[in-house]
């Protein structure tokens, strides 16, 4: 499955790399959201605590979830 992303979604997601290292990248089915416009889930690798980046870029950490790679 792709992930799109919005331009502020890129950014923020390139910070979180620099500072946490390797993210997986998760983003629900875009069934009832135009494309472009649906959150961003990232997950530090070796980590089990999450972050959404909205299509504006906010991160939000989400706490607990299943473990990145």
């Amino acid at each position: 499955m792709a992930v799109e992303l919005t331009p502020a979604q890129a950014r923020v997601i390139a910070e979180l790399a620099e500072r946490e290292g390797v993210v997986s990248l998760h983003q629900l089915s875009h069934d009832t959201e135009p494309a472009g416009s649906a959150d961003v889930f990232a997950t530090p690798h070796g980590t089990d605590r999450g972050y959404r980046v909205n299509a504006d870029g906010q991160l939000v950490e989400i706490g607990k979830t299943l473990p990145g790679l």
